[in-house]
């Protein structure tokens, strides 16, 4: 037997069920008596007794509870409406040592079984906005947590100790490097060959800070990947000497240190991209477009993929984001999201 009620007017009956089932179309949703069994729906205590669900007002049956409180996985208690105002105004504010959290007062399925029909409970309201808060509170209690947030906009990258004392940049290259007057020739041979069609540097910038990584002796684990991109710009203004000088016997040296450099930098790979900067991202595009044209076009079209991802972490599409740039480092950040849009196409 199915009854439908569609109205809480007082003036209709209720049909008389047994063992049959009560279906409620309250707007647009219907409810089975298997999750709401409505007892005296109309009785004059039930606001009082009962658990509120869309307008309707049915008392909650031990047995076979409403769906709400199946839904929350919690015992159905009577509620006072009166209180809820209070409760959920309590609920709203953010939770501290001092005060205990909304979450003790909730009584356990003993306390509530027995409970008697005639008390009034009050079942105060939660918000995810209050369970975030009192996890959040717990897990600072008597520690400090220091986690590595480089992956996300705006984190940070540990240095541990071990980091701290860093020994010589040809040290760190670790490979048979030409004095730096050749070493200047190479950024020279690549701003004339390679950076005419990949223009991802501000060349006064970066000169700058070429000059002043060679008249260093330690480099900072943050500037390190500088270091390898100034390696990697090395590495492609020896390759393009290389064929300018065809047939000579520095040719096989200059295409030996070439490969050298590629082979350091593809190593270290995932490592620029743990410590995610400007220089990761023109990495990625350098040394994408070169295994691309090289033999090598998964492997270079992968790196140009991990590219897009860096650029992304450190915001490099929202220019509105970029906090104390100066001009030529802002010019740089247009070029090397430039230079990667058109190679990602």
């Amino acid at each position: 037997m199915k009854a439908i009620i569609t109205s809480l007017r007082t003036d209709i009956p209720v049909p008389a069920i047994s063992d049959g089932e009560v279906l409620v179309k309250v707007t647009n949703m219907t409810l089975s008596a298997t999750d709401l069994k409505l007892i005296d729906v109309f009785s004059p205590d039930a606001s009082i007794m009962g658990c509120d669900f869309a307008g309707v007002v049915a008392k909650c049956d031990r047995e076979r509870p409403c769906q709400l409180c199946v839904r929350a996985g919690a015992e159905c208690v009577p509620r006072n409406i009166g209180a809820a105002d209070s409760a959920s105004s309590t609920a709203k504010r953010p939770t501290t040592d001092a005060e205990p959290s909304s979450l003790d007062h909730i009584p356990s399925s003993d306390t509530a079984s027995k409970t008697s029909p005639g008390d009034d409970l009050v079942m105060p309201d939660s918000s995810i906005v209050d369970l975030t808060a009192l996890v959040l509170s717990k897990m600072s209690l008597g520690s400090s947590l220091h986690q590595d947030t480089s992956a996300l906009p705006g984190g940070n990258k540990l240095i541990g100790p071990e980091r701290l004392g860093r020994p010589h940049w040809r040290q760190i290259v670790a490979l048979q490097l030409p004095d730096d007057l050749i070493l200047e020739q190479f950024v020279d041979k690549f701003f004339v060959s390679v950076d005419w069609f990949i223009m991802v540097f501000h060349e006064q910038l970066f000169r700058e800070r070429f000059a002043k990584l060679l008249g260093s002796s330690h480099v900072a684990y943050h500037e390190e990947n500088f270091l390898w991109l100034c390696m990697l710009v090395v590495a492609l203004g020896a390759h393009y000497t290389s064929i300018s000088q065809a047939h000579t016997p520095s040719q096989l040296e200059l295409r030996q240190l070439t490969a050298c450099i590629i082979m350091q930098i593809e190593t270290r790979f995932l490592q620029f991209l743990g410590c995610a900067t400007l220089e990761a991202v023109q990495i990625s595009i350098l040394m994408g477009s070169f295994l691309l044209f090289s033999g090598r076009p998964n492997v270079g079209l992968g790196i140009s993929a991990a590219g897009v991802k860096i650029a992304q972490v450190i915001n490099l599409h929202r220019e509105n984001l970029w906090r104390d740039c100066s001009a030529a480092e802002t010019e740089t950040r247009r070029r090397t999201w430039w230079a990667l849009e058109v190679f990602d196409k």
